[in-house]
Protein backbone atom coordinates (compact mmCIF):
# COMPACT_ATOMS: atom_id res chain seq x y z
CA UNK A 1 0.00 0.00 0.00
CA UNK A 2 2.37 2.35 -0.58
CA UNK A 3 1.91 5.55 -2.85
CA UNK A 4 4.30 7.77 -4.79
CA UNK A 5 5.03 11.24 -3.20
CA UNK A 6 3.74 12.96 -6.67
CA UNK A 7 0.19 11.23 -5.85
CA UNK A 8 0.21 11.43 -1.97
CA UNK A 9 0.58 15.44 -2.68
CA UNK A 10 -1.93 15.87 -4.85
CA UNK A 11 -5.12 17.19 -4.51
CA UNK A 12 -6.36 13.16 -4.16
CA UNK A 13 -4.08 12.24 -1.64
CA UNK A 14 -5.86 9.96 0.65
CA UNK A 15 -6.69 11.17 4.55
CA UNK A 16 -5.18 8.70 5.75
CA UNK A 17 -1.56 9.09 3.88
CA UNK A 18 1.33 8.45 6.44
CA UNK A 19 5.39 10.06 5.30
CA UNK A 20 7.84 6.94 5.37
CA UNK A 21 10.47 7.81 3.32
CA UNK A 22 11.98 10.57 0.92
CA UNK A 23 9.48 9.38 -1.80
CA UNK A 24 6.81 7.19 -0.66
CA UNK A 25 3.79 7.34 1.69
CA UNK A 26 1.85 4.53 3.06
CA UNK A 27 -1.95 4.56 2.85
CA UNK A 28 -2.98 3.35 6.44
CA UNK A 29 -6.98 2.46 5.08
CA UNK A 30 -5.05 0.27 2.40
CA UNK A 31 -2.76 -0.94 5.08
CA UNK A 32 -5.02 -2.05 7.50
CA UNK A 33 -7.49 -3.03 4.85
CA UNK A 34 -4.55 -5.80 3.61
CA UNK A 35 -3.62 -7.12 7.32
CA UNK A 36 -7.04 -7.26 8.28
CA UNK A 37 -7.67 -10.19 5.37
CA UNK A 38 -5.09 -12.13 7.59
CA UNK A 39 -6.40 -14.89 9.78
CA UNK A 40 -4.78 -14.06 12.95
CA UNK A 41 -5.38 -10.51 12.53
CA UNK A 42 -9.37 -11.13 12.00
CA UNK A 43 -9.66 -12.95 15.70
CA UNK A 44 -8.84 -9.52 16.97
CA UNK A 45 -11.27 -6.62 18.05
CA UNK A 46 -8.64 -4.16 18.90
CA UNK A 47 -6.78 -4.33 15.94
CA UNK A 48 -7.19 -1.14 14.63
CA UNK A 49 -5.80 0.26 18.07
CA UNK A 50 -2.66 -2.23 18.62
CA UNK A 51 -2.38 -4.00 15.31
CA UNK A 52 -1.69 -1.30 12.55
CA UNK A 53 0.08 1.76 14.97
CA UNK A 54 2.61 -0.77 15.98
CA UNK A 55 3.39 -1.97 11.91
CA UNK A 56 3.99 1.53 11.21
CA UNK A 57 6.30 2.16 14.11
CA UNK A 58 8.30 -1.02 12.84
CA UNK A 59 8.15 0.52 9.41
CA UNK A 60 9.65 3.71 10.17
CA UNK A 61 12.86 4.32 8.38
CA UNK A 62 15.81 5.49 10.20
CA UNK A 63 15.92 8.97 10.91
CA UNK A 64 12.06 9.63 10.18
CA UNK A 65 9.23 9.95 12.15
CA UNK A 66 6.00 8.32 11.93
CA UNK A 67 2.88 9.71 13.49
CA UNK A 68 0.38 7.15 12.90
CA UNK A 69 -3.59 8.24 14.94
CA UNK A 70 -3.26 7.83 18.76
CA UNK A 71 -6.29 5.16 20.23
CA UNK A 72 -5.94 4.05 24.09
CA UNK A 73 -5.35 0.24 23.79
CA UNK A 74 -7.87 -1.22 25.81
CA UNK A 75 -7.63 -2.12 29.37
CA UNK A 76 -5.89 -5.87 30.70
CA UNK A 77 -9.17 -6.03 31.82
CA UNK A 78 -10.55 -6.40 28.05
CA UNK A 79 -8.36 -8.49 26.83
CA UNK A 80 -7.88 -12.24 28.05
CA UNK A 81 -5.47 -14.12 28.04
CA UNK A 82 -5.46 -15.32 24.29
CA UNK A 83 -6.03 -12.56 22.89
CA UNK A 84 -2.79 -11.15 25.07
CA UNK A 85 -0.76 -14.19 23.66
CA UNK A 86 -1.51 -13.51 19.93
CA UNK A 87 -1.02 -10.35 20.45
CA UNK A 88 2.47 -11.14 21.33
CA UNK A 89 2.78 -13.61 18.67
CA UNK A 90 2.51 -10.94 16.52
CA UNK A 91 4.60 -8.39 18.12
CA UNK A 92 7.57 -10.59 17.90
CA UNK A 93 6.64 -12.22 14.23
CA UNK A 94 6.77 -8.35 12.97
CA UNK A 95 10.19 -7.60 14.59
CA UNK A 96 11.54 -10.71 13.58
CA UNK A 97 10.09 -9.90 9.57
CA UNK A 98 11.89 -6.20 10.25
CA UNK A 99 15.19 -7.92 11.79
CA UNK A 100 14.89 -9.70 8.33
CA UNK A 101 14.69 -6.71 5.90
CA UNK A 102 17.64 -5.26 7.63
CA UNK A 103 19.82 -8.38 7.69
CA UNK A 104 18.74 -8.78 3.85
CA UNK A 105 20.29 -5.35 3.62
CA UNK A 106 23.28 -6.32 4.96
CA UNK A 107 23.59 -9.07 2.67
CA UNK A 108 23.40 -7.09 -0.84
CA UNK A 109 25.89 -4.55 0.80
CA UNK A 110 27.90 -7.18 1.31
CA UNK A 111 28.25 -8.72 -2.18
CA UNK A 112 28.27 -5.01 -3.40
CA UNK A 113 31.32 -4.13 -1.22
CA UNK A 114 34.60 -3.91 -4.12
CA UNK A 115 36.67 -5.14 -1.09
CA UNK A 116 34.80 -8.74 -1.01
CA UNK A 117 35.13 -8.82 -4.91
CA UNK A 118 37.01 -12.20 -5.15
CA UNK A 119 35.14 -13.85 -2.95
CA UNK A 120 31.57 -13.01 -3.99
CA UNK A 121 32.69 -13.84 -7.67
CA UNK A 122 33.64 -17.25 -6.53
CA UNK A 123 30.23 -17.82 -4.90
CA UNK A 124 28.71 -16.76 -8.03
CA UNK A 125 31.04 -19.50 -10.39
CA UNK A 126 30.16 -22.38 -7.38
CA UNK A 127 26.49 -21.55 -7.36
CA UNK A 128 26.56 -22.16 -11.53
CA UNK A 129 28.15 -24.87 -11.50
CA UNK A 130 25.64 -25.93 -9.18
CA UNK A 131 22.94 -24.51 -11.45
CA UNK A 132 24.46 -26.39 -14.30
CA UNK A 133 24.81 -30.24 -12.10
CA UNK A 134 20.88 -29.57 -10.95
CA UNK A 135 19.36 -28.50 -14.15
CA UNK A 136 21.68 -32.01 -15.55
CA UNK A 137 20.03 -33.77 -12.59
CA UNK A 138 16.44 -33.56 -13.48
CA UNK A 139 17.13 -34.37 -17.41
CA UNK A 140 18.20 -37.53 -16.12
CA UNK A 141 15.68 -38.06 -13.82
CA UNK A 142 12.90 -37.46 -15.81
CA UNK A 143 14.77 -39.52 -18.60
CA UNK A 144 16.15 -42.47 -16.65
CA UNK A 145 14.14 -45.29 -18.37
CA UNK A 146 15.05 -44.05 -22.15
CA UNK A 147 17.89 -42.92 -24.29
CA UNK A 148 16.97 -39.23 -25.18
CA UNK A 149 19.19 -36.52 -25.18
CA UNK A 150 18.69 -33.15 -22.80
CA UNK A 151 16.76 -31.48 -25.45
CA UNK A 152 14.09 -34.35 -26.44
CA UNK A 153 13.74 -34.85 -22.62
CA UNK A 154 13.02 -31.30 -22.65
CA UNK A 155 10.66 -30.93 -25.13
CA UNK A 156 8.66 -34.32 -23.54
CA UNK A 157 8.43 -32.89 -20.28
CA UNK A 158 7.33 -30.13 -21.55
CA UNK A 159 4.59 -31.42 -23.57
CA UNK A 160 3.34 -33.46 -20.70
CA UNK A 161 3.52 -30.74 -18.23
CA UNK A 162 2.67 -27.26 -19.95
CA UNK A 163 1.61 -27.58 -24.22
CA UNK A 164 1.60 -23.72 -24.56
CA UNK A 165 5.78 -23.41 -23.02
CA UNK A 166 6.41 -26.55 -25.27
CA UNK A 167 5.55 -24.82 -28.31
CA UNK A 168 7.37 -21.31 -27.24
CA UNK A 169 10.38 -23.33 -26.91
CA UNK A 170 10.10 -25.62 -29.96
CA UNK A 171 9.09 -22.64 -31.57
CA UNK A 172 12.09 -20.24 -30.46
CA UNK A 173 14.54 -21.36 -32.72
CA UNK A 174 15.65 -17.32 -33.50
CA UNK A 175 16.78 -17.30 -29.69
CA UNK A 176 19.84 -18.91 -28.21
CA UNK A 177 19.88 -22.33 -26.51
CA UNK A 178 20.49 -20.18 -23.16
CA UNK A 179 17.48 -18.29 -23.42
CA UNK A 180 15.22 -21.18 -24.27
CA UNK A 181 16.82 -22.42 -20.93
CA UNK A 182 15.61 -19.52 -19.07
CA UNK A 183 12.60 -19.17 -20.58
CA UNK A 184 11.78 -22.91 -19.18
CA UNK A 185 13.61 -23.00 -15.70
CA UNK A 186 10.82 -22.10 -13.71
CA UNK A 187 8.93 -25.31 -15.28
CA UNK A 188 11.44 -27.08 -14.86
CA UNK A 189 12.18 -26.24 -11.06
CA UNK A 190 8.73 -26.84 -10.36
CA UNK A 191 9.06 -30.76 -12.03
CA UNK A 192 12.47 -31.09 -10.35
CA UNK A 193 10.92 -30.61 -7.14
CA UNK A 194 8.21 -33.34 -7.76
CA UNK A 195 11.01 -35.93 -7.75
CA UNK A 196 12.19 -34.52 -4.56
CA UNK A 197 12.57 -36.87 -1.35
CA UNK A 198 14.44 -35.98 1.93
CA UNK A 199 17.50 -37.24 0.69
CA UNK A 200 16.97 -35.61 -2.80
CA UNK A 201 16.56 -32.02 -1.51
CA UNK A 202 19.89 -30.83 -2.08
CA UNK A 203 19.92 -31.85 -5.94
CA UNK A 204 16.72 -30.32 -6.89
CA UNK A 205 16.70 -27.19 -8.93
CA UNK A 206 16.41 -23.74 -6.64
CA UNK A 207 15.58 -20.39 -7.48
CA UNK A 208 19.40 -19.55 -7.37
CA UNK A 209 19.83 -21.87 -10.00
CA UNK A 210 16.71 -19.60 -12.81
CA UNK A 211 19.12 -16.56 -11.13
CA UNK A 212 22.18 -18.15 -12.55
CA UNK A 213 20.65 -18.61 -15.51
CA UNK A 214 19.33 -15.29 -16.14
CA UNK A 215 23.09 -14.14 -15.45
CA UNK A 216 23.98 -16.33 -18.07
CA UNK A 217 22.12 -14.89 -20.49
CA UNK A 218 22.94 -11.75 -19.80
CA UNK A 219 26.05 -12.56 -20.09
CA UNK A 220 25.99 -14.17 -23.42
CA UNK A 221 23.83 -10.93 -24.47
CA UNK A 222 27.09 -9.03 -23.74
CA UNK A 223 29.79 -10.95 -24.54
CA UNK A 224 28.52 -12.90 -27.23
CA UNK A 225 28.67 -17.07 -27.94
CA UNK A 226 32.06 -17.85 -29.55
CA UNK A 227 33.40 -20.92 -28.05
CA UNK A 228 37.20 -18.64 -28.24
CA UNK A 229 36.28 -16.04 -26.29
CA UNK A 230 32.31 -16.10 -25.49
CA UNK A 231 29.59 -17.43 -22.93
CA UNK A 232 29.40 -21.08 -22.24
CA UNK A 233 26.32 -22.84 -23.64
CA UNK A 234 24.82 -24.75 -20.58
CA UNK A 235 22.23 -27.14 -22.91
CA UNK A 236 25.79 -27.68 -25.82
CA UNK A 237 27.43 -28.94 -22.24
CA UNK A 238 25.18 -31.21 -21.17
CA UNK A 239 23.88 -32.54 -23.92
CA UNK A 240 27.83 -33.54 -25.38
CA UNK A 241 28.84 -34.94 -21.89
CA UNK A 242 26.20 -37.57 -22.10
CA UNK A 243 26.31 -37.91 -25.45
CA UNK A 244 28.22 -41.51 -25.48
CA UNK A 245 26.76 -41.97 -22.04
CA UNK A 246 23.16 -42.12 -23.00
CA UNK A 247 22.90 -46.23 -22.08
CA UNK A 248 24.50 -44.94 -18.43
CA UNK A 249 22.26 -42.13 -16.89
CA UNK A 250 21.71 -44.00 -13.25
CA UNK A 251 25.18 -44.10 -12.83
CA UNK A 252 25.68 -40.40 -13.89
CA UNK A 253 22.86 -39.43 -11.41
CA UNK A 254 25.01 -40.69 -8.42
CA UNK A 255 28.07 -39.22 -9.73
CA UNK A 256 26.10 -35.81 -10.62
CA UNK A 257 24.97 -36.04 -6.80
CA UNK A 258 28.26 -36.79 -5.96
CA UNK A 259 30.05 -33.60 -7.56
CA UNK A 260 26.66 -31.50 -5.61
CA UNK A 261 27.82 -32.47 -2.50
CA UNK A 262 30.80 -31.58 -3.23
CA UNK A 263 29.80 -28.00 -4.03
CA UNK A 264 27.59 -27.46 -1.22
CA UNK A 265 30.46 -28.43 1.03
CA UNK A 266 32.61 -25.63 -0.51
CA UNK A 267 29.65 -23.09 -0.93
CA UNK A 268 28.92 -23.77 3.04
CA UNK A 269 32.52 -22.57 3.48
CA UNK A 270 31.88 -19.45 1.90
CA UNK A 271 28.42 -19.20 3.45
CA UNK A 272 30.07 -19.12 6.63
CA UNK A 273 32.02 -16.39 6.02
CA UNK A 274 29.34 -14.17 5.15
CA UNK A 275 27.65 -15.61 8.24
CA UNK A 276 30.69 -14.21 10.62
CA UNK A 277 29.99 -10.86 8.78
CA UNK A 278 26.19 -11.08 9.46
CA UNK A 279 26.65 -11.71 12.92
CA UNK A 280 28.01 -8.68 14.16
CA UNK A 281 24.59 -7.26 13.21
CA UNK A 282 22.87 -9.83 15.06
CA UNK A 283 21.58 -11.85 11.77
CA UNK A 284 22.72 -14.62 13.29
CA UNK A 285 19.58 -14.76 15.55
CA UNK A 286 15.78 -15.71 14.83
CA UNK A 287 15.10 -13.32 11.81
CA UNK A 288 12.54 -13.70 9.22
CA UNK A 289 12.83 -13.17 5.36
CA UNK A 290 9.29 -13.65 4.47
CA UNK A 291 6.97 -15.17 6.96
CA UNK A 292 4.13 -14.27 7.86
CA UNK A 293 2.87 -15.46 11.30
CA UNK A 294 4.81 -17.70 14.07
CA UNK A 295 4.22 -20.79 12.51
CA UNK A 296 7.25 -20.20 9.71
CA UNK A 297 10.00 -19.17 12.13
CA UNK A 298 13.19 -20.72 11.34
CA UNK A 299 16.68 -19.64 12.47
CA UNK A 300 18.61 -17.40 10.04
CA UNK A 301 20.12 -19.65 7.15
CA UNK A 302 21.73 -17.37 4.53
CA UNK A 303 22.76 -20.91 2.90
CA UNK A 304 19.28 -21.06 2.88
CA UNK A 305 18.01 -17.88 2.30
CA UNK A 306 20.44 -17.56 -0.87
CA UNK A 307 18.97 -20.54 -2.42
CA UNK A 308 15.28 -19.91 -2.03
CA UNK A 309 14.27 -16.56 -1.25
CA UNK A 310 13.08 -15.19 -4.24
CA UNK A 311 13.12 -10.99 -3.03
CA UNK A 312 16.51 -11.63 -1.18
CA UNK A 313 18.32 -13.21 -4.62
CA UNK A 314 17.11 -10.69 -6.48
CA UNK A 315 18.31 -7.63 -4.59
CA UNK A 316 21.41 -9.55 -3.89
CA UNK A 317 22.20 -10.65 -8.16
CA UNK A 318 20.59 -7.11 -9.09
CA UNK A 319 24.29 -5.20 -9.72
CA UNK A 320 25.84 -8.39 -10.73
CA UNK A 321 24.14 -7.93 -13.95
CA UNK A 322 25.99 -4.69 -14.84
CA UNK A 323 29.28 -6.16 -14.02
CA UNK A 324 30.84 -6.84 -17.34
CA UNK A 325 34.02 -8.16 -16.71
CA UNK A 326 32.93 -10.64 -14.11
CA UNK A 327 30.32 -11.76 -15.88
CA UNK A 328 32.64 -12.43 -18.75
CA UNK A 329 35.23 -13.92 -16.03
CA UNK A 330 32.47 -16.22 -14.87
CA UNK A 331 30.70 -17.71 -17.67
CA UNK A 332 33.26 -17.99 -20.50
CA UNK A 333 33.53 -21.20 -21.88
CA UNK A 334 35.79 -23.80 -19.82
CA UNK A 335 35.46 -22.00 -16.52
CA UNK A 336 34.21 -25.49 -15.82
CA UNK A 337 32.06 -28.62 -17.06
CA UNK A 338 29.81 -31.14 -16.07
CA UNK A 339 31.39 -33.95 -14.44
CA UNK A 340 29.72 -37.36 -15.61
CA UNK A 341 31.55 -41.09 -15.90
Amino acid sequence: PLIKKEEATSSGRPHSAKFIGKNLFVDEDVLFNNLSQLPEIKELSYKTSLVLPRVLELMEPEGVEVKPAVVEDPSDSQLDQGQKEVQDDHEQALKRSVAGNQCQQRVVEFFGDEANKDLVNNYIKIQSKIALHRVAWTYLKSSQGDTKNFEASIKELLLKRDPKLHEKFVNSKQFSRNERLLAVMSELKDASSEFETKKDEPYTIKYSDVKMIDLLVEAENQHGRSYDNGIMDFTSIIRNSMKSRLNTKDANIGKIEAQLDILESKKDKLDEQLMSYLSKFNCDEQVDFGACGPKNIKSFDIGKGLEEFEALIDSVYEKQFEKSKELKNNFRWNTYWLHVR
